[in-house]
């Protein structure tokens, strides 16, 4: 099952994201409607949806985060509708910057898995592009390198704030895979929560609620005859 959803234990799902944020703090919950959460004391999920949001859902949850709330966004394809309201969408792939050593230095060893995520021993997410200027005080998290020599940094996960909120985009669904944040060495579950805490902070109070999108998933009562089937099958 290759969808990243927080009801998959397999690897490349995202149930350890769910699980990490919620013994962390963050009151974590899953929503299997399309009715979008306008508390903006809420952290919206989107990670990498397999059924495109409709332009109204993705105005709805855009109009929450200007309200004050918040939103996690992980691309899918070519970016689609959400990607294209934020104007960033993925771009080259890239070989992952190193995280400081005081994030991974004391890693116990890891004697790799049977199948890994990435082919060739090299953790590659997608860079991140942007369709429009960028915002000048974005924050990056995670860095990837498109040259040979490793001496470009493009961002593949920023932040940023959109009116009174802020939102967080990931270039690469594999970001977020339960086999990219178990291995400690790649240091990528540090910059999951660096993520989670940014897009927590920034309003009058502390947003501790997140909730993920399911229903864009396959999951719950689905209106359209194509999700049907994909979650048939």
């Amino acid at each position: 099952d290759a969808r990243l959803t927080t009801y998959s234990a397999q690897p490349q799902g995202a149930q350890l994201f769910y699980e990490l944020a919620g013994r962390l703090g963050w009151t974590v919950a899953r929503r299997t409607t399309p009715a979008v959460v306008g508390d903006p004391s809420t952290i919206q999920a989107e990670l990498s949806p397999i059924e495109p949001l409709r332009a109204l859902e993705v105005h709805a949850l855009l109009d929450a985060v200007r309200r004050g709330g918040a939103l996690l966004v992980v691309l899918s394809g070519a970016g689609g509708p959400l990607g294209d309201s934020l104007h960033v969408l993925p771009g080259v792939g890239g070989v992952i910057k190193p995280v400081r050593s005081a994030d991974t230095g004391a890693c116990p060893e890891y004697s790799g898995v049977a199948v890994p995520l990435w082919p060739a021993a090299e953790e590659r997410l997608y860079t991140l592009r942007w369709s429009a200027p960028p915002p000048n005080d974005r924050v990056d998290f995670v860095f990837v390198s498109s040259s040979a020599h490793g001496t470009d940094s493009l961002p593949a996960v920023v932040g940023f704030p959109l009116g009174r909120g802020r939102v967080v985009v990931a270039s690469d669904p594999d970001f977020l895979r339960n086999d990219a944040l178990r291995v400690c060495r790649y240091g990528l579950s540090v910059a999951a929560v660096q993520a989670l805490e940014y897009v927590s902070a920034g309003g009058p109070a502390p947003r501790r609620r997140v909730v993920f999108d399911e229903y864009h998933q396959g999951f719950g009562a689905q209106a359209f005859t194509m999700s049907a089937i994909t979650m048939y099958l």
